[in-house]
C-alpha cells in the first residue's frame, strides 16, 4: 500500500482563552513564558512567567493566570510593576492583605462580564474569592468571613479587619491614574472572553468551568 508523503506543518491549534489573555499581554507589552519551575512569577520588567500547563488543576486554564496576575500589577501600582514578584512574599503574612485584595480585584472585574466562575482564582485560595459578595465593594458578612477565616488561622475581628484593608486597597488602585492601561487591557480581554462564553455556555456539559 501507498503511503502519503508527511505534509509539511505550519500551524498549530491554541486555546481560545489563552490567545485572547496572551494578546492583552502583547498590548501591554509584556512577555509570557512558561517553566516548570515557579507557578507564577514577575520579573519586574515585562516578563511574567507561569507553571506549565500540566501543573493546573481541571478547572484552572491559563486565562485566570494571567488575569490574577494583571490584578496584582493593579494592586500594587506602578512601584510593584518594576518590582520582582511585585515585592511580594506569598509565605509573609504582611501580604496577605494584598494576596485577599488581589482577589478582591479579580472577582469585581469577572462580575462585569458575569464570569466569576470561569475567571475564579486556582488552588486553594477559593474560598475567600468564592466568599465574595457579588455587590461590589460591599464588606463581607459575618458568615462569608467565617467561610474562609480557617485558612489562615484568623479570628473573626481580624478576618474582617482584613477584609476592609482588602476593600481600601482595590478601591484605592481603582482610581489611580497610572493603572488606566492595565484595566482597560484586563476589560477588554474579559469582554472578548464573554463573546466565547456566550457562545460555548449553551452547549457545555455539565461540571463544565463554562456554564455560569
Amino acid at each position: 500500500m501507498i503511503s502519503p508523503p508527511p505534509r509539511s506543518l505550519t500551524h498549530h491549534y491554541q486555546d481560545p482563552l489563552s490567545v485572547i489573555w496572551c494578546e492583552c499581554l502583547r498590548e501591554l507589552g509584556w512577555r509570557l513564558q512558561r517553566s516548570a519551575e515557579v507557578f507564577a512569577s514577575w520579573d519586574g520588567e515585562r516578563t511574567l512567567t507561569l507553571g506549565e500547563s500540566g501543573d493546573l488543576d481541571p478547572d484552572d486554564h491559563l486565562g485566570q493566570l494571567i488575569l490574577h496576575e494583571l490584578c496584582h500589577s493593579i494592586i500594587e501600582g506602578e512601584s510593584g510593576r518594576s518590582t520582582v514578584d511585585w515585592g511580594l512574599d506569598s509565605i509573609d503574612a504582611r501580604h496577605l492583605v494584598n494576596e485577599l485584595a488581589c482577589h478582591r480585584l479579580q472577582a469585581l472585574l469577572a462580575d462585569e462580564f458575569n464570569l466569576r466562575s470561569l475567571m475564579a482564582v486556582t488552588t486553594d485560595w477559593r474560598p475567600y474569592f468564592e466568599a465574595i459578595p457579588t455587590s461590589g465593594l460591599a464588606p463581607q458578612s459575618a458568615d462569608e468571613r467565617q467561610s474562609w477565616a480557617f485558612l489562615f488561622d484568623c479570628s473573626p475581628e481580624r478576618a474582617e479587619a482584613l477584609d476592609l484593608e482588602a476593600l481600601e486597597l482595590v478601591t484605592i488602585a481603582l482610581h489611580e491614574p497610572k493603572n488606566a492601561a492595565h484595566l482597560r487591557g484586563v476589560r477588554v480581554a474579559l469582554h472578548r472572553s464573554a463573546i466565547l462564553a456566550e457562545v460555548i455556555s449553551p452547549i457545555a456539559p455539565p461540571q463544565s468551568i463554562w456554564l455560569k
